[in-house]
């Protein structure tokens, strides 16, 4: 029968939010891939971020066949605050990072955006997955930039890092709405 049916969502692991101090920090967490999340457009970016004179890091989070290329890259464009941090469990980087960049040319459902929010991070994505807007509210918990527009993507990196207050306590009512694995055991135990 069909009530016995139950729809599962995709839950993140992380149940709270850890309470450290926010630092000017802008994560990518994922694959170190060209071809799909465009992480070499998401350099190029950050170094458009660095020509401003802010003093903020970028963190890339993750291993991949183009990890080489793209610290050729970051070296060609004479990145300054960029950190290749490999493989490793991003919780402690959530925990201080204001910013998640996603600069993919397609996704399906990212749950590293769940993660990010779950912490208090304020997503920047371009407009190239429709799943985006199932959990963004361009302005309000996020931004969606339109696909391609570096230019755009570096005034929100700008943006998001000198308003993030105002983000953040708009990610907080969100937060209650982000499955997580305990609360998704708790409600087919239920």
């Amino acid at each position: 029968p069909l009530h016995s049916f139950e729809v599962i969502p995709n839950p993140v692991k992380y149940n709270c939010i850890v309470d450290m101090e926010k630092k000017d920090i802008v994560l990518y967490v994922g694959r170190l891939n060209i071809s799909q999340k465009r992480v070499d457009s998401l350099l190029r970016i950050w170094h458009n971020v660095e020509l401003e004179n802010v003093k903020a890091t970028l963190r890339l989070i993750g291993g991949g066949d183009d990890s080489i290329v793209l610290k050729d890259l970051s070296r060609k464009l004479r990145l300054e605050r960029t950190e290749f941090e490999g493989f490793k469990d991003p919780k402690e980087d959530y925990s201080r990072a204001k910013v998640l960049c996603l600069t993919s040319a397609f996704e399906g459902f990212p749950l590293v955006l769940y993660e990010a929010l779950k912490f208090g991070v304020v997503p920047i994505v371009f407009d190239t997955f429709s799943s985006a807007k199932d959990i963004i509210i361009d302005g309000y918990n996020g931004r969606i930039i339109d696909k391609g527009d570096e230019v755009e993507f570096k005034n929100a990196i700008l943006e998001v890092l000198r308003n993030y207050k105002k983000y953040f306590e708009n990610i907080e009512e969100f937060q209650k709405n982000i499955p997580t694995v305990g609360m998704i055991y708790d409600r087919i135990q239920g």
